[in-house]
Formats: structure tokens, sequence, C-alpha cells
């Protein structure tokens, strides 16, 4: 592949190159072998209803999205007129598991989704939890020390099935795989997630969140962060003080919404979504 590579990039030698996600190896390899000076496009699904992602660095934590809080607090002084319409979102709704019944959710409660263990959000992003087995292992260790109530879900796409841990659930530890996300995150007294796009949806919906893993969204002031189980389960004890900020939140999702995200999903796109593209590229190359 690498010889392949390399005989179409003398023969083209491109100005750009663009990819989708690019972690798998074989654009990973292709981008590793562009010249300095050759512009990258990575593209994926929107971080935003109604989005796509154009990012010239790269998608989920190696995006460019900006991880100081100096930034958000600048961005909400220049823009309060922006944070203002900050709204809460509706989220797209997911697929829920084939015959999985919605179930009773208690009254307090933290939810912990599950995520693919073959994404690269696991397998490169999740520096102390490899799989799910060890993500419940972890929720059994909350309810234990904490007396909460855990709720999981499984992740609708998984190529793991879990039917084991089906069977090791309890009062303080259950599934509900046929309840919507969106009910799960607004029921919810926090949100504990490796890196999933469920906790971006979490802050979205105003709601904590406490990142296990790497993600672009741990910033602090907007989502807490834990390097490892005591971490966690210290800064559980704690919540809600976890110094949470709502301007930060807000400017976090405004300079998402009006200056990150390109508007328009890719599935659907139209004249519209195609000119916002452009329209970005010609800005990443100037």
């Amino acid at each position: 592949m690498a010889l392949r590579f390399g005989r179409l990039l003398r023969k083209e030698r491109p100005g750009a190159v663009a990819v989708w996600n690019g972690s798998h190896r074989y654009c990973a390899l292709f981008t590793s072998m562009c010249e300095a000076g050759v512009l990258k496009l990575y593209f994926e699904n929107g971080l935003l209803p109604g989005t796509t992602t154009l990012d010239p660095r790269g998608v989920n934590y190696r995006n460019s999205v900006p991880r100081d809080p100096e930034f958000y607090r600048s961005y909400a002084r220049r823009h309060p007129d922006r944070l203002r319409g900050v709204q809460a979102v509706t989220l797209v709704p997911r697929q829920a598991k084939r015959q999985s019944q919605s179930v009773e959710l208690p009254g307090s409660y933290i939810f912990i989704p599950f995520q693919d263990d073959w994404d690269t959000q696991i397998r490169l992003f999740s520096p102390w939890i490899s799989d799910m087995r060890e993500l419940f292992s972890f929720a059994q260790l909350v309810a234990q020390r904490s007396g909460r109530v855990v709720v999981l879900k499984e992740h609708p796409s998984s190529r793991v099935k879990y039917p084991d841990l089906a069977t090791r659930a309890s009062d303080k530890v259950i599934f509900a795989n046929g309840n919507s996300t969106q009910e799960l995150i607004e029921n919810a007294d926090c949100v504990v997630t490796i890196n999933s796009t469920v906790g971006l949806e979490s802050i979205l919906l105003a709601k904590p969140v406490l990142v296990l893993g790497e993600a672009f969204y741990a910033i602090e002031g907007i989502a807490a962060s834990a390097r490892s189980a005591e971490e966690g389960l210290a800064l559980l004890e704690t919540l809600p003080s976890w110094g949470v900020s709502e301007e930060l939140r807000q400017a976090f999702i405004s300079y998402l919404r009006d200056e990150y995200c390109v508007p328009g999903r890719w599935q659907e796109a139209k004249r519209e979504h195609y000119a916002a593209v452009v329209k970005r590229i010609k800005s990443l190359v100037e």
C-alpha cells in the first residue's frame, strides 16, 4: 500500500488530500506520506445535529477544537449575543436495540453509556479502560462505593455482545437498552463516559459530564475528567461541585455551532452544504 500511495502522490502531486475520519491504518499511512505543505482535510459526521465535520488536523480527540478554557472566556466576552442564542438541543434519535423493552428509570441515577470495543475511540483514546467489561466493573464499583443506581446502555452498533453482563445486573446496576439516549441523559444526575458523543450530547443538554478517557470536550469548566478509577470515584463523591461554568458551556456550544461545524449533513447534501464546504476549504487554504 505504501508503494501504491507513493506512486499516486508522485503522479498527482496534490495540493490537498481528503479522507474520511483518518484513523484507519490506510488513511493514516496515506496522510503521513504527504509532503509538507499538502493540506489535509478530515471529514466526519458533525459534532452538532445537522452538521458535518471538516478539520485540517483530524477528528474526535485529534481535532482542532481549542482546549484552553481561557479561549472560551474570551469568546464569551467577544460574542455575548451568540451565547444568548444557545438553547437546549434536540438530539437525533438513535435506534434502540432490537427486542429491547424500555425500563422504568429510578428517580436518581448515574448514566454510563457503552461504546464499541473496536472503535478507534476506545483503541486509541482510552488509556485505562480497554473494553466495556472493564467499564461495567467500574460501574459496579461506582454503585458499591456511592450507593447510587447506575444505568447502562449498550451501544446499538456494537460488534461485541454481552449476554453475561446482563446476568450480572442488579438493582443498583441496570441496563436500559430500550430507552432513548436523550431520555437517559435528561433524567440522570450526571453522565459518565469514556469519550462517547453521548458526552457531548450531555453537555448540549446542560448535564454534568465525567470523562474517563481522552475527549476533545474534556475541558476544565465544561466537563470533569478522571485519569483513574479512584479519581473518578472521588469526583463522583463531590457531584455536582465540579466547577462547571454555564458561561463556558454556552461559549463552547456557540463556537462549535457558529465557527467550527460545517452546516448541513453530508448524507442529505444540497447546494448550500456544498457551498459551505467550499467556503471552509478556501478559508483553510488562505
